[in-house]
């Protein structure tokens, strides 16, 4: 494993991995994760992939040959889309117009309350599979609620 030498201009560590379209940071997903999102499930993944940072860039996932755009994902990526379709939690399939709707409606500002008050508690949640990063979106529906707050 390599570890950072505090230069990212000549590093090559994962965390310094660029988008080859775009040239913007990335980081690394695992491969579960980009096989659940890819439509076409007969794509071959080689070797680490990366998800494409830059909100902009038609790039979502990247590995060393080849590069995976929007439409060969199954679920938009929440910040690449447009802040009102946003989905803020994948295993859930909860939106921020959703959590917006409930907070100024009813002044509910937990995650698990939100969940229940759009009856949604009986879904499957598996992050690694369902979340484009692969990881749990607790900070995202945290900054959600925070800014279903501000509205």
């Amino acid at each position: 494993m390599n570890s950072c030498n505090g230069n990212c201009n000549t590093c090559n560590t994962d965390c310094n991995r660029k988008c080859p379209v775009c040239h913007a940071n990335s980081t690394k997903v695992d491969e579960q994760t980009v096989k659940s999102m890819l439509i076409d499930k007969s794509l071959v993944i080689t070797g680490d992939t990366y998800i494409c940072l830059n909100r902009k860039c038609e790039v979502i996932y990247f590995d060393s040959k080849l590069a995976y755009l929007k439409e060969d994902v199954r679920k938009p990526i929440w910040f690449k889309e447009d802040i009102t379709n946003m989905l803020v939690c994948y295993c859930y399939d909860i939106r921020l117009n959703d959590i917006i709707d409930v907070v100024k409606k009813t002044g509910i500002t937990s995650k698990e309350e939100i969940i229940k008050y759009l009856g949604k508690e009986k879904m499957h949640k598996n992050c690694l599979l369902e979340n484009p990063i692969g990881k749990d979106c607790e900070q995202l529906f945290l900054n959600a609620i925070e800014y279903a707050k501000g509205e």
